[in-house]
Formats: structure tokens, C-alpha cells, sequence
């Protein structure tokens, strides 16, 4: 009832938050108001009502309800939550300074103020009241903005990378275990299907209440079983990542360099550094020769992209630019925030990140068990024609153009 319109409807609002933040950017707050972010506000608050009244249906629907089924654990969490209204907390604030001034005129023992604050915390909470539908209606799109976007760009660009890898490599791929690679993860995402079905089968009336926790590890041990599944989705991340800068400090001691091939396009074109050549670089030899050292030193403030580090062939070898799951020590890299910088670093670093990966391995896995054969609806006998990616959206690197499958259940 609710689906496909909703969807097309926060997808239109999604792109639009991303052009007006890149145009508000360079505008002047005053002209940013009024050319788009007063529009753009308007569309969130139309969003807003549109749950909201999503919400209020459920509830007036005897056959719906708002419950564990038809809403999920974590809308039962916010909508069960007390909190304290503004209107009562500055209410009881004010009444409490004036009670608390009187009782210091009459008194000659001044109170402590920690007792003071103590108190007037123990009578706020005898007034709780509950967040609204409308307060509700807000966090869901504060929620969907961060959980939808770049999960489903990262989890379409996996499955479009797998096909191309295939496409470029193949069967005449050096090493055979490196090949078919869209056979693989299909093996992997059926074997994971299966072990958290044979569970769900096998659970009685008496286990529902530790079914949660018991899915989970048994999800999570799949997966460590399935290590295919994991190298793609990391590396899809790896080779996406943002092309928007970042302001970052120079911590290590001996100053930060990066080696960069001269003949990338993405760092030494579009960022200006100094270097040039041809765009023929996809199977060379490569040598000293070919590469552009660059070193920051210690203390120093650089505007950096967190694609840069993804570049440096030093650290990921003169393939850096191109999709492959089976580079060494992939995983372990993917570690090491400095070497892996999706997701940013240190107090920047994205508090959603461990959640938006384990959307990303769910979405590969659902996909390829649900679909036995896919390939790219422009596919030709030269293997599929996807469009190369694009690093111009204020989000992960998408693709030039619309991307199109052929599935068969």
C-alpha cells in the first residue's frame, strides 16, 4: 500500500538533500534559504506527514496495530520511550527555581546545589510523557537518510562489480579459484540461506524468546564460513568511496605519503595533481618511473578525499583502481582505519558503519539465493555493457548510467 510510490518519493528527497548541501556549500546562507533549503525543508516535512499518517492508520486499523510484527522491535522502542516534554521541563524548571529562592530566604541553611539539581531531576521524571507520532514520523526519516543511501548504492555496486569482474576475467583467469566469481557467492549466499533456515525450522515454542540472539550468531557463523561474501562487499567499499574532501591533521611523525600512479585519472586530473599520460594503463608493466610520491609533513592540515588512501599503490598495489576481492591481506587492510577510509576515522568515523556492512552482506546474500541467474540486460557476446563508475554524487561512486539485470528465479 505504502511501498513503491513511498520509496520514489524519498528517493527524490534524498538527491535533492545532496545537491542543495553541495550548493549551500558555496552560497551564502540568506540566497541558500531562499533558492533550495526552504524547498528542501518543506519536502522532509512532507515526508514527515506522510509516515505520520502511515502510523496513525496502523493504529486506528484493528488488523494492524502497532506491535512487534507489523512495526518492528526498534519503532516499539522509540514509541514506548518516556521522555519529558519541553513545555514540562521549563514548567517545572521555573517553579522549582522559585520554590527553591523562597526556601533559601527562609532559611538560614543554604542547600547544596548538587541536591538541589538532584531534586528537581527526581520531580521531572514524575511527569513523563511519550514521544508523538509526528516526533515518531521524524526519526524514521532521520534513520532511512542514514541507513538507506549508501547501503544500496554500496549493495547494487557489489552485485554490478561481480558481473564485470567476471566479465573482464572469466574462465581464462590465471588462477581457477579466482574465476567465476558470481558462482561463487551464489554458493556462499545459498549456504548461509540454508543455515539460518535450518534454524528457523528447527525452533520450538519454547526457544521464541531467545530466537533473536540465536538468529544472530547463528547469521554470524555462516558468514565466517563464507569469506567470498565479505571480500566483495569490502572491496566494493573500497574502490566507492567518497570523492567529497574532508579536512584532516597530519599525525605520524615522519609526515603522510601517498604513491600515485601518474596516469590516474581520479587523483591526478580531477584533483590537479601534478602528472598526466594516457588512460592505457589496465595490464602494463609498471615501474618507478610511473609513480608520483607525495608527503605531507607532520602537523600539517590537508582537504583530502577518502578515496585518496584507496589510491595509493604502495598499500594496494598498481590495481588499486580496479575491483579485485582476491588482493592480498584484503580483509586485514580493510581494518586498519588509515588504510580503509570509507567509512572516515577516529572522532569522524561513521557510527553506523559495522551496520551498514552487515545491510550490504544481507542484501548479497537475499539476492543471489533468491535469483539462480543474473546478467546485465545489455549484456552482448563480448560479456555485459555496464556503465563505468561515476565518483560525481555527494554519496558512494555510482555508475555513469542506469544499470539494468536479467533475473530468473
Amino acid at each position: 500500500k505504502y511501498n513503491i510510490d513511498f520509496i520514489s518519493e524519498f528517493m527524490i528527497f534524498q538527491d535533492f538533500v545532496e545537491d542543495c548541501t553541495a550548493k549551500a556549500a558555496v552560497c551564502p546562507l540568506w540566497l541558500s534559504k531562499k533558492l533550495f533549503l526552504n524547498k528542501c525543508e518543506l519536502l522532509r516535512l512532507n515526508i514527515v506527514n506522510r509516515i505520520s499518517q502511515i502510523l496513525k492508520d496502523m493504529i486506528n486499523d484493528v488488523n494492524i496495530g502497532i506491535n512487534e510484527k507489523t512495526a518492528g522491535k526498534w519503532l516499539l522502542t522509540i514509541w514506548d520511550l518516556p521522555r519529558l516534554s519541553q513545555h514540562v521541563r521549563n514548567n517545572n524548571k521555573q517553579g522549582n527555581h522559585e520554590k527553591r529562592q523562597n526556601d533559601k530566604n527562609n532559611s538560614s541553611k543554604i542547600r547544596n546545589e548538587k541536591e538541589d539539581i538532584e531534586e528537581e531531576e527526581e520531580e521531572l521524571k514524575n511527569e513523563e510523557v511519550h514521544y508523538s507520532i509526528e516526533d515518531i514520523a521524524d526519526f524514521i526519516v532521520g534513520l532511512l537518510f542514514a541507513a538507506h543511501k549508501n547501503p544500496s548504492i554500496a549493495s547494487a555496486q557489489t552485485i554490478m562489480n561481480v558481473l564485470e569482474y567476471d566479465n573482464n576475467n572469466g574462465s581464462n583467469h590465471e588462477n581457477k579459484n579466482q574465476s567465476h566469481l558470481l558462482n561463487r557467492v551464489m554458493k556462499e549466499a545459498i549456504h548461509v540461506t540454508n543455515m539460518v533456515s535450518n534454524h528457523e525450522s528447527a525452533i520450538t515454542k519454547t526457544e521464541t524468546e531467545t530466537h533473536d540472539t540465536n538468529m544472530n550468531y547463528i547469521f554470524t557463523n555462516a558468514l565466517t564460513q563464507c569469506p567470498i561474501i565479505d571480500k566483495v562487499a569490502l572491496e566494493t567499499l573500497r574502490i566507492t568511496a567518497h570523492s567529497i574532501g574532508a579536512v584532516r591533521k597530519v599525525m605520524c611523525k615522519d609526515g603522510w605519503t601517498i604513491a600515485v600512479d601518474h596516469d590516474d585519472e581520479l587523483l591526478v586530473h580531477e584533483n590537479h595533481l601534478d602528472g598526466g599520460g594516457s588512460d592505457e594503463r589496465h595490464g602494463q608493466e609498471k615501474d618507478s618511473k610511473d609513480v608520483r610520491m607525495y608527503t605531507l609533513p607532520f602537523g600539517s592540515y590537508v582537504g583530502v578525499s577518502h578515496i585518496i588512501p584507496h589510491r595509493d599503490i604502495a598499500r594496494w598495489g598498481f590495481d588499486c583502481h580496479l575491483f579485485n576481492p582476491f588482493r592480498e591481506d584484503l580483509i586485514t587492510k580493510c581494518k586498519d582505519p588509515f588504510l580503509f577510509t570509507t567509512f572516515s576515522h577516529g572522532v569522524h568515523a561513521c557510527p553506523g558503519s559495522r551496520v551498514a556492512l552487515q545491510i550490504v552482506r544481507m542484501f548479497i546474500i537475499t539476492f543471489l539465493s533468491t535469483f539462480k541467474y543474473i546478467e546485465s540486460s545489455s549484456s552482448t557476446t563480448k560479456g555485459p555493457n555496464i556503465p563505468p563508475i561515476s565518483f560525481e554524487r555527494a554519496t558512494l561512486a555510482q555508475r555513469s548510467d542506469v544499470c539494468s539485470l536479467k533475473c530468473s528465479m
